[in-house]
C-alpha cells in the first residue's frame, strides 16, 4: 500500500506542475473510456445502441486526456489537460 500511496502522490505532484488533471489508474484507455461513458450518463440514452466505444476513446485521447505508464502499479494513469 505504501509504493502505491507514493505513486499517487507523485502522480498528483506531477499533474500540478504540467497543469494536468489527474483522473487515476485504470488498466487501458478503454477501461477508462467505458466509465466514463457510464459516469456521464451517454448509455442511458435512445442512442445507447449506436454508441461506439473506439471512435469515443480515439476522441477522448486525441484532445482531452492522455495516459501514462505508471511504474509503480503498472497500469495506465489518465491526466485531463486543463
Amino acid at each position: 500500500h505504501r509504493d502505491l500511496d507514493l505513486c499517487l502522490r507523485r502522480q498528483r505532484q506531477m499533474c500540478i506542475r504540467e497543469r494536468y488533471t489527474y483522473q487515476g489508474c485504470w488498466e487501458s484507455e478503454d477501461e477508462f473510456a467505458a466509465d466514463l461513458a457510464s459516469e456521464t450518463g451517454i448509455l442511458d440514452s435512445d442512442w445507447s445502441t449506436y454508441f461506439d466505444y473506439d471512435l469515443w476513446t480515439n476522441d477522448l485521447f486525441i484532445s482531452d486526456y492522455t495516459s501514462l505508464d505508471c511504474r509503480q502499479c503498472g497500469d495506465l494513469m489518465i491526466v485531463r489537460y486543463s
